[in-house]
């Protein structure tokens, strides 16, 4: 297997994992340090039912520890723009769309977080 480190903004480390003929692959995510864990898990629950017609997720594959106790977990691999990237070559007319987009998937996630919120009181 061939592992690539990719960036991210969290401290964790993010790993692209390929077969080495390059077909199939997937993205692990492993937590920066044991206080972490809880964070990522948490992060790993509201990726697993999210959902957006506007953002594709990716799908969460599998989850484990590694052998220094950090949490991981393997979500599959999107190739895709960022939209600091995309938003460069829209049309002055589609900003417009692409804003109110950005509102409602705001609106969606804070949705989520809030069912996650009411789940993890009556637990």
């Amino acid at each position: 297997m061939k592992k690539t480190s990719l960036g991210g903004y969290s401290g964790c480390k993010i790993l692209l994992i390929e077969e080495e003929s390059g077909c199939g692959g997937f993205v692990r995510k492993i937590s920066s340090s044991k206080d972490y864990n809880i964070r990522l898990i948490e992060q790993k629950e509201k990726q697993k039912v999210f959902s957006s017609e506007i953002v594709r997720v990716p799908s969460v594959l599998d989850d484990g520890y590694t052998e220094d106790g950090l949490y991981y977990f393997d979500m599959e691999y999107i190739r895709g723009i960022a939209l600091s990237e995309r938003i460069k070559n829209v049309e002055v007319g589609k900003i417009r769309n692409y804003v109110n987009s950005i509102f409602d998937l705001s609106l969606s996630m804070k949705n989520v977080q809030n069912e996650q919120n009411a789940t993890y009181a009556f637990e």
